[in-house]
């Protein structure tokens, strides 16, 4: 059984910034009931994933209030912590 989607988004525009172009396009597919899982195709997203939450973590990123940067930062753990299982 498996499930496709696309989406795909712009980001708004400010100046001095390029624009950003998001897309994705999902796939997951079972085998035997049970998520696919290639450990080595794992390891390069949890690396990947580990050099995009350090921008996360640089404190770089403007909010509204301290709340939504604290809403942020955990569900970037927990993403950490979901790919590590």
């Amino acid at each position: 059984m498996g499930l496709t989607g696309r989406q795909r988004g712009r980001s708004q525009r400010l100046p001095g910034c390029g624009v950003l172009n998001i897309c994705g396009a999902q796939v997951y597919v079972l085998r035997g009931g049970r998520p696919v899982h290639v450990e080595a195709a794992r390891r390069a997203v949890i690396e990947r994933w580990n050099r995009e939450a350090e921008y996360y973590w640089s404190g770089g990123l403007r909010f509204a209030d301290e709340g939504q940067r604290g809403d942020l930062l955990d569900k970037v753990e927990r993403t950490i912590e979901a790919l590590r299982k």
